[in-house]
């Protein structure tokens, strides 16, 4: 392991002296509070792991560096060690001045991501980097990876492969980065850890200073619809997807919200969709949905049907919908509200 520690600082102190010298000064960023600002994760970034996970490490990576190589496979380590706690982000920071095939490479992970391939490009460029490092070429790997190649080389000619590339890259000058890897843990930049165990134990210790989320009790109605048709979602592989918000006990119509701030779209991605439905919640549309807490006794629809009128079941309080509920209904199990179903 001293070795391989070694060799990492060896090849990184290469590629950020190099770099130093034939790049622009980069702005510098003392504060923590700015750099948190300019790591706000957006769509456009490729995440490995749980979006609503409390730790996001962001790595600014070359893929023809031997560092980053070295520290791919430390990456996959973590994500198996903390499934639910970490998310990993990947930008791109190509070291142009010394690695001659960054670029392409950036470019060819880039396209793959356009086919929702990305991870695997990544994964199969640093697998395989001492091979194309060497030959420049990738086409090999589209086609090994499932990527309709016709349609990716198709892809590697449009502008706007190169311009989120060079969007990647200046945001890490930006934030002061000069050498690969670059990793930033939930906005603050860290040193590069000698080895897996001590990449670990910095990861455990955000986890542990992180507060503990607020716990609540609240439940809204929601229904899905797709060409029409309600999706069922009182199936076993539905039920306690995700510990702040969920269905259980096969009530496919009700979600259960146990932490405070647990969005829609949180509770929508544990459940495996993909939507590009806006839905009504309470009769009003919702454009910025991904983002919407729902709070008790919302009524929530995707598409174009009905949703039921049963959370009030396993409310503290029975709301005032329609006609009134049944008398001395106080919520909970085994209480009657008003069952109607409204549009």
């Amino acid at each position: 392991m001293k070795n391989w520690l070694i060799g990492v600082l060896v090849v990184i102190g290469l590629g950020v002296g190099l770099w130093k010298m034939t790049s622009t000064k980069p702005s510098t960023q003392d504060s923590k509070l700015k750099i948190q600002d300019s790591i706000e994760i957006t769509e456009s970034d490729w995440v490995r792991g749980k979006r609503e996970a409390p730790v996001t490490l962001v790595e600014y990576g070359d893929f023809q560096c031997p560092a980053c190589g070295a520290y791919y496979q430390v990456l996959l380590q973590l994500e198996k060690e903390f499934p639910d706690r970490l998310r990993v982000v990947w930008r791109q920071f190509p070291l142009t001045t010394i690695h001659a095939n960054a670029w392409d490479a950036a470019e060819a992970a880039e396209a793959a991501g356009r086919q929702g391939k990305f991870w695997e490009m990544h994964d199969v460029l640093f697998e395989n980097q001492k091979e194309w490092t060497e030959s420049g070429k990738f086409d090999g790997y589209a086609s090994r990876i499932g990527l309709d190649v016709t349609k990716w080389k198709e892809d590697l000619g449009e502008k706007s492969i190169e311009e989120k590339v060079r969007k990647d890259q200046n945001s890490g000058i930006d934030l002061g980065v000069t050498g690969t890897p670059s990793f930033f843990l939930n906005g603050e930049k860290i040193g590069l850890p000698g080895s897996y165990e001590k990449f670990k134990a910095i990861i455990e210790g955000e986890v542990a200073s992180l507060p503990e989320p607020e716990t609540v009790h609240m439940h809204f109605d929601i229904a899905v619809y797709v060409d029409g048709k309600k999706l069922d979602f009182s199936a076993d592989k539905y039920q306690e997807k995700h510990p702040a918000v969920h269905f259980h006990d096969n009530n496919g119509e009700v979600a259960h919200i146990h932490q405070k701030g647990a969005t829609l779209g949180v509770f929508i991605d544990s459940l495996g969709l993909k939507l590009d439905l806006i839905p009504k919640v309470n009769d009003k549309l919702v454009d910025d949905w991904r983002d919407y807490v729902p709070a008790d006794l919302d009524r929530i629809v995707f598409g174009d049907g009905v949703v039921t009128d049963k959370a009030c079941i396993y409310s503290e309080t029975c709301p005032e919908r329609g006609k009134p509920p049944t008398e001395n209904c106080v919520g909970g199990l085994g209480t009657e509200c008003d069952d109607h179903e409204t549009q």
